[in-house]
């Protein structure tokens, strides 16, 4: 398991692993989870043991939808973080942050955290941080009914994916399921079974894969009609303790209770809703709840009731035009940011392509150098050996005009005296001796030329 190696866990993977364990595992469970993965932190990463307490106990709070004590302990741990330069860490939190402020209404401020996210993923230069950051924002244009935009985040999402050939974070799980949720919404039956038919694949990874399908399926059920099913569905799904049932759950089913002509239950539903978010800014929310309450009043030809709960509606509505003034503004300082890091990254590999060029220039360089320099070798050389050459015919012309011919004429001269038949034994002697004195100085001659050949 990824915390029995904490000394070498990569902080992005330690906090996506404590993300998705504290946010899936049974809440009987957690207290235990929470005080062991606590010990292991203080003995295996004392530096960064605080930031890492404070965002467990921020995701739990998040799970809890406890948005405002959530958003506490993040922004300490991004303090601390921050002190301490831990990119991984920063990005998780100012992602998790973002998600709260989406999910509070405030679409601005989280905009500016997921462009301080994509900063941190400029820095890391990590592809899969920035698959996260776009399957991230296209929720947060999704919860403001930017089908078309959220969209394009998610294919720019699935692209990265597909050409970085990443599965570490089981990308395609998030991106099947957000199109299969807007495809409902734009009521697209065709798209939303097409990604369904993907979530149920038995190939899919384990990640969230439980409360995507589940979700899923009572989002067929809704767009083929079938209200009273999936209201049953989803009312059970409030009992299983697998499911992380949430605020979104509870919108559905006032929808499918709306729409299956079930007033008063989705009355009750929406001032739960109403009681969940207290005090929240969530304007485009506030609008779709404010809306469906007047639709059901003026079904129920209570004029005044209507009158009152569309006024609220509009008032939302207008709040949550200007909020996304403001998020279209800080989108495009993303943008910009998206830009300049490219252009910094691009800059960073031309450096690197250009220093590997003057080195294979240089290399070149040494190399012909080393060529030339052999080649001169070679031809000195050659040069060398036909002076050597020269030098040892020269030699070896001097030995025999001189020494061999010397000697020979010496021996021919002495075999003329001894045919001389008047010589006496002593003269005779005295030849023979000299003539063996000169064949053996006639022999080394021959040798010393025999020498200088095999030189």
């Amino acid at each position: 398991m990824l915390v029995d190696d904490l000394q070498s866990t990569n902080d992005g993977d330690l906090a996506r692993y404590l993300n998705n364990y504290f946010f899936n595992t049974p809440f009987t469970d957690i207290p235990a989870a929470r005080n062991y993965m606590t010990g292991m932190l203080k003995k295996y990463r004392s530096k960064d043991a605080a930031a890492f307490e404070l965002f467990i106990s921020g995701v739990i709070e998040k799970r809890l939808t406890k948005y405002n004590q959530a958003e506490r302990n993040f922004s300490k741990a991004i303090a601390i973080a921050q002190k301490t330069g831990n990119h991984y860490l920063l990005f998780s939190l100012h992602s998790n942050q973002a998600f709260i402020q989406a999910s509070k209404g405030n679409s601005a401020a989280a905009m500016i955290n997921y462009r301080l996210a994509q900063k941190e993923a400029i820095a890391l230069d990590d592809i899969n941080r920035h698959i996260l950051l776009a399957i991230n924002i296209s929720d947060l244009y999704y919860k403001n009914n930017l089908f078309t935009q959220s969209l394009q985040y998610l294919d720019q999402a699935e692209a990265m994916a597909t050409s970085s050939r990443s599965k570490q974070f089981h990308h395609e799980n998030f991106i099947y399921f957000n199109k299969a949720e807007i495809y409902f919404k734009m009521n697209k039956r065709d798209s939303l079974n097409k990604y369904y038919r993907l979530l149920l694949s038995p190939k899919r990874a384990p990640t969230g894969i439980y409360n995507f399908r589940k979700r899923a399926a009572y989002f067929v059920e809704m767009a083929e009609g079938e209200y009273p099913k999936a209201i049953n569905d989803i009312n059970t799904l409030r009992n299983d303790s697998q499911f992380s049932f949430g605020d979104e759950d509870l919108i559905y089913l006032a929808d499918a209770y709306h729409k299956a002509g079930m007033n008063d239950s989705a009355k009750v539903t929406i001032n739960t809703v109403f009681k969940a978010i207290g005090k929240d800014h969530n304007p485009f929310l506030k609008h779709h709840l404010y809306q469906m309450l007047g639709q059901i009043a003026l079904s129920e030809s209570d004029r005044a009731s209507a009158a009152k709960y569309l006024s609220l509606a509009l008032t939302n509505l207008q709040d949550h035009t200007d909020h996304m003034v403001q998020v279209a503004n800080i989108s495009s300082e993303m943008k910009i940011d998206q830009i300049a890091g490219d252009f910094i990254r691009r800059e960073e590999q031309y450096k690197r392509q250009r220093l590997m060029l003057t080195f294979a220039v240089v290399v070149s360089g040494l190399l012909v150098a080393i060529i030339i320099m052999f080649y001169r070798s070679v031809r000195q050389k050659r040069y060398y050996e036909q002076l050597i050459y020269k030098n040892k015919q020269q030699e070896l012309a001097f030995i025999n005009s001189h020494e061999v011919r010397r000697h020979l004429s010496n021996i021919l001269g002495l075999v003329d005296l001894v045919q001389d038949k008047s010589l006496t034994n002593d003269e005779g002697d005295r030849i023979i001796k000299d003539l063996h004195h000169s064949a053996e100085s006639l022999d080394r001659a021959i040798k010393n030329i025999s020498e200088k050949l095999d030189s």
